[in-house]
């Protein structure tokens, strides 16, 4: 291939790199923390770190293939979530998935002991 050819067919490459980038949206998963209805926002821990995000009402909240409110998240769910791509400034999330229910739901508090009927 020509100098000039493989030069035009780098930058063409070059050039279409960010619009690649862009069309990954960005995910988060945690447990939920706090759920603040008045703000529009809910802070994720992961790994020790909290991580605040604010929804809208184009926001998809979903359990599997149901669309749940959010006044149904609770501390502890297990979440994912697709932030949207347009908002350099925040965090917003355009879908939240519910992965699964808060610990405390997944395994009891007290477990009987073996000899205890």
């Amino acid at each position: 291939m020509p100098r000039a050819s493989m030069a035009l067919v780098l930058a063409a490459g070059a050039a279409l790199l960010p619009c690649l980038e862009s069309a990954a949206a960005e995910r988060l998963a945690g447990n939920v923390w706090t759920v603040e209805p008045e703000a529009s926002t809910v802070t994720i821990v992961d790994a020790g770190r909290k991580i605040a995000f604010v929804y809208d009402a184009e926001t998809i909240i979903r359990r599997g293939s149901t669309d749940w409110p959010i006044a149904d998240l609770k501390r502890g769910d297990r979440i994912v979530v697709t932030l949207a791509e347009e908002t350099p400034d925040a965090l917003r999330a355009r879908l939240i998935a519910i992965a699964g229910p808060p610990a405390a739901a997944r395994f009891p508090l007290a477990m009987p002991s073996p000899g205890t009927p």
